[in-house]
């Protein structure tokens, strides 16, 4: 891939709309102002991204993140070993990195890249899928096996 295509602005629109709009305290500005002043800062917002992806750069501040300990699930020992980390990143640094996803996916996918029994990361792809051709591949190893 010789690089990512320019983002428009109803693409950065897209991106906005499907996130989440939380906010991390890290965050130059809160979430719900950037969405409220979307017409004012989207140019800016397509102008960062669209650098970064011609620069093939990160901005490291964008890399820092706010971490929480979450307990796993109810009822467990308030001890170490039963908490998950929950990293808080900041809003611009989640929309980059949705929009890189993205350009990659749709590369993968456009030039068959996947393997074709991979599920992750992948619409109409779960778990569910993934067990039924697990079963099928056993059936049918068994099935030649017994006929063989």
């Amino acid at each position: 891939m010789n690089g990512f295509s320019q983002l428009s602005e109803n693409d950065v629109l897209k991106l906005i709309e499907n996130s989440a709009k939380k906010t991390c305290k890290l965050d130059p500005m809160p979430t719900p102002i950037v969405v409220y002043c979307i017409e004012l800062l989207l140019p800016v917002i397509i102008k960062i991204i669209n650098l970064l992806f011609s620069t093939g750069s990160f901005p490291d501040q964008w890399k820092r993140s706010i971490v929480n300990p979450i307990l796993k699930k109810g009822g467990l020992d308030l001890i170490l070993k039963n908490y998950r980390p929950i990293n808080n990143l900041q809003y611009i640094s989640k929309l980059t990195e949705r929009a890189v996803y993205k350009k990659v996916h749709l590369h993968m996918e456009t030039n068959n890249f996947y393997p074709p029994l991979q599920s992750a990361y992948r619409k109409q792809h779960s778990t569910e899928t993934a067990l039924l051709k697990v079963q099928f591949l056993t059936l049918s190893t068994t099935k030649s096996c017994l006929i063989g």
